[in-house]
């Protein structure tokens, strides 16, 4: 009988702790929240305009690259920093190797923490001559530029568990005088990834 109820008190205890277990998991289980929102802006010749990347207002421009070697090429589209706005905010861009060009991403690419991040995200000395070319998508049709962006009260905790990430699609011609700035979504759930094109 004793045997019995040490038996039954131990199937009892191990429910119990299942149960307990399961409830912490549900507390702790972050689910995507992602915001989505169209912009149909496109800036024609020499031209800025500002996006708003969470709390952070990101510059887009096409404007004459200085070191260019022909007249043809002169016009180069690129994405930058605001100087006023850098102390609120943390920002980078998902980037290339060189980590000085915006990585042209297609459909379906995973923004995440593991992407190659622009290497000047956690300096709040930035300026606003600082520029990310967007060379690479020139003639490719629709492409994405991926960002994380950590917003107050976070700019000044861990930066992984304080990002989220998020995609701007644009569509830049082959001459880099016209640039379609199309939508942009943003995970706002801290450190859930996205996939390019995600929108819910």
């Amino acid at each position: 009988m004793k045997s019995k109820l040490l038996i039954f008190a131990i199937i009892v205890l191990v429910i119990q702790i299942g149960c307990e277990t399961d409830k912490k998991q549900d507390a702790i289980l972050e689910y995507d929240q992602i915001t989505y929102h169209e912009i149909n802006k496109t800036l024609v010749g020499i031209s800025k305009d500002s996006i708003n990347i969470g709390c952070y207002p990101a510059i887009i421009e096409i404007k004459r690259n200085n070191n260019s070697t022909t007249s043809s090429d002169s016009l180069e589209a690129f994405i930058n920093y605001p100087n006023d706005t850098v102390e609120n905010c943390k920002i980078a861009y998902f980037v290339d190797d060189e980590n000085e060009k915006i990585k042209c991403l297609s459909e379906y690419n995973i923004i995440s923490q593991y992407s190659q991040w622009s290497k000047y995200s956690d300096s709040l000395l930035l300026s606003s001559s600082l520029l990310f070319s967007l060379s690479d998508f020139k003639g490719k049709g629709e492409k994405y530029i991926g960002f994380r962006v950590s917003c107050p009260p976070y700019h000044y905790l861990n930066e992984i568990t304080h990002y989220s990430y998020g995609w701007i699609k644009v569509k830049l011609n082959a001459s880099s005088d016209s640039l379609k700035i199309i939508d942009i979504a943003i995970n706002e759930t801290k450190t859930k990834s996205i996939l390019t094109g995600q929108k819910k």
